[in-house]
């Protein structure tokens, strides 16, 4: 089992990170929140869509979160947004490489791993995100 870097970070609990995923591919989602809660940290949804992912942020503490760009052929955009504005962190994740198609300009230069993710990518980039 891999050991959080993140032992520091008290929100949730049990003394965990509170991460929301944000995933539309079933397969995909239950890799990721195997993947994250073997690192130790506690996964909220996974959303499959955005007004899911909007009810969570509503009524959840939310750490840091992971966000498939594009859902069920919605954009996220609406729940980039609303991140933005509590100041929580957070990355897209996107089959689609190029997201200036897809995103508002706001949101262009935010951290974005490309499908298929690198486990340790994906760990790493939401480590650096919380320093």
């Amino acid at each position: 089992m891999t050991q959080s870097l993140n032992n520091n970070i008290n929100t949730h609990p049990t003394g965990r990170l509170n991460v929301l995923l944000v995933e539309d591919s079933f397969a995909v989602a239950q890799s990721f929140t195997f993947l994250m809660e073997e690192y130790g940290w506690h996964i909220i949804g996974p959303a499959p869509t955005v007004e899911a992912a909007l009810e969570l942020i509503d009524k959840q503490k939310i750490d840091t979160a992971v966000l498939d760009i594009n859902l069920q052929g919605q954009v996220v955009t609406p729940v980039a947004e609303k991140l933005q504005n509590r100041q929580i962190p957070f990355i897209f994740l996107t089959g689609y490489g190029s997201t200036e198609t897809m995103l508002p300009e706001s949101l262009r230069d935010l951290p974005t791993l490309l499908k298929p993710v690198n486990e340790q990518d994906l760990l790493n980039t939401i480590d650096h995100l919380l320093k």
